[in-house]
């Protein structure tokens, strides 16, 4: 397998970032391929707009007996790997989420920037006040999503924060939600954060799959089949 890959960037909040597997050039195997098919670069997806919904991948189908509808499995399995310790992949889990639930409101399924803050200053932002004030915004955490997601780096691209500190748990100690003004920076519980997320989302889950737009958008959500997806594979749990 190749790959050409593009420069990314998060400069503004429109969406305008990159490049999300944009340019990849995939090698099919000589045993599955026909004489007449050839690889070729996938074109460049629309410069506005070009972040889409998380996993937007797949087709309609069943998950398997005793298992969580699709978008509720993803945010369960947010708060396993919160539990299991995996912290990096926490993070990265979490930071999607504004994303994913503001992309399945839209007509067409894609998210920008401006739906990212907006949704997380609706729905998470309340449950972040120090002082009296609000400590973590809808652009602090749309920073904070860019640079780790595309540089690993807890240093935001925009937000009132050069740094944001994640407090791993450690015994009965715990320090979430502080603001240390004169170095502009903010300390979270990592698990804590998670949790707040995941919970959030949830809690707009229950109208927000009532609507048409996300009616629309779930059949293509990532999901998992447990015996394989014909014609692809079978016999094999998948994602898909």
């Amino acid at each position: 397998m190749h790959s050409r890959e593009r420069a990314t960037s998060c400069s503004d909040r429109d969406g305008k970032i990159g490049p999300w597997g944009d340019g990849a050039a995939v090698a099919i195997p000589r045993s599955v391929r026909s004489s007449s098919r050839t690889c070729a670069p996938r074109p460049p997806a629309p410069h506005r707009n070009r972040l889409h919904v998380l996993a937007r991948v797949g087709r309609s189908g069943v998950n398997g007996p005793g298992s969580l509808p699709r978008v509720r499995d993803y945010f369960e399995q947010v708060r396993r790997v919160a539990k299991a310790g995996l912290y990096f992949v926490t993070l990265e889990a979490t930071l999607v989420i504004p994303d994913m639930c503001a992309g399945m409101e839209t007509a067409n399924g894609w998210t920008t920037g401006q739906l990212y803050t907006a949704w997380f200053d609706k729905h998470v932002a309340p449950k972040y006040v120090a002082a009296g004030q609000p400590s973590l915004s809808g652009d602090d955490c749309w920073g904070l999503r860019c640079a780790m997601l595309h540089q690993g780096r807890l240093e935001p691209h925009g937000g009132a924060y050069s740094r944001i500190i994640f407090i791993e748990p450690h015994g009965g100690i715990r320090m979430h939600n502080n603001v240390d003004v004169t170095n502009r920076a903010l300390n979270i519980d990592v698990t804590q954060f998670a949790i707040d997320m995941v919970e959030s989302a949830e809690q707009w889950l229950v109208a927000a799959e009532q609507t048409p737009n996300y009616q629309a958008n779930y059949p293509h959500f990532m999901q998992r089949y447990p015996n394989g997806l014909a014609p692809f594979i079978a016999g094999l749990a998948v994602i898909a």
